[in-house]
């Protein structure tokens, strides 16, 4: 597929990464990148983005990093009306930027993928970016390097991450795994990480290991599609990965099933201090979910 062909002549390209259309407002992966350096390698809990406009509700409530994505991701994006027109006018964006990258047309592609939630087009995109023969995959890797490393915007960034994992190389599997330590990116990177790596579980499980709210959700969800011949993983699965920051109720039935909590040989309780109440507590006797209260999506800001 001519997709993937070489790039345009080096001498005509514009040097996306060092263009800074926003030098008032520092890049997120910037933000991201400090926080884990100075916190040693993790995270903190309290750790969020500055809020945007996307996020804000006039009760004084947002949605959790990580969380509306997911609900979208679930029950909305099926039923997402295409006659919209969001979906053709980033696509015509994207290939202007891709092709001739200028000021004007990376701030138009800008402006049309902030102004929407790009996980309800996302899968679309995708599949009409890769048919599009006039855009190569250094064009566009070069596009969603400066997307996912200089945006202070939350959804260009996932738009960025979803192109990597398309046409990304080793170098860039970093800055996605960087990326994927922030909830609300981390479902993004799952998929991107996976599409780049040899061995897409040890990937989906280094994350895991390093998220604790709707990311460790997500990572979970994903990773225990590739445990089931992996014991170390379903080991970790029943003992820690339905430990999370929002519900055990939402990993608990996936990280018994998957780790197969009915035979596994299982050390004393006291050694393992909450493991088999966690998922007696968190599982309902007909092995279904309980209905979660959706309160923990939300983080209530009147207190700032």
């Amino acid at each position: 597929m001519s997709f993937f062909r070489g790039g345009r002549d080096k001498k005509d390209a514009t040097a996306l990464i060092d263009l800074q259309l926003w030098p008032d407002r520092p890049p997120i992966y910037s933000l991201i990148e400090t926080e884990l350096r100075q916190s040693g390698g993790a995270l903190p809990d309290e750790f969020d983005l500055p809020a945007q406009d996307q996020d804000e509700h006039p009760s004084g409530l947002r949605w959790a990093p990580g969380a509306r994505d997911g609900v979208v991701a679930r029950h909305e994006r099926a039923e997402t009306d295409s006659s919209d027109g969001a979906k053709d006018r980033i696509l015509i964006a994207l290939e202007r930027a891709a092709r001739y990258p200028s000021a004007r047309r990376l701030r138009a592609l800008h402006e049309s993928v902030t102004a929407v939630r790009i996980v309800k087009y996302i899968d679309d995109l995708l599949q009409e970016t890769a048919k599009n023969e006039k855009v190569n995959s250094d064009q566009l890797r070069e596009l969603a390097r400066w997307l996912a490393t200089t945006s202070p915007e939350s959804e260009p960034v996932k738009l960025g991450i979803s192109l990597l994992g398309i046409v990304g190389d080793s170098e860039d599997s970093s800055v996605v795994k960087t990326l994927a330590l922030y909830d609300e990116f981390t479902l993004f990177c799952l998929v991107a990480v996976a599409n780049m790596s040899d061995r897409p579980v040890d990937a989906l499980w280094e994350i895991a290991k390093r998220v604790s709210g709707w990311g460790r959700i997500h990572a979970v969800e994903r990773l225990s599609e590739y445990a089931s011949t992996d014991a170390k993983i379903r080991n970790w699965l029943l003992r820690e990965g339905f430990k999370n920051r929002v519900m055990h109720e939402y990993l608990a039935h996936t990280c018994a099933a998957t780790g197969d909590l009915g035979i596994a040989p299982l050390p004393p309780l006291t050694t393992i201090p909450g493991v088999l109440a966690g998922h007696r507590d968190s599982v309902s006797g007909n092995g279904k979910m309980p209905v979660a209260n959706f309160g923990p999506h939300l983080v209530d800001r009147s207190r700032e």
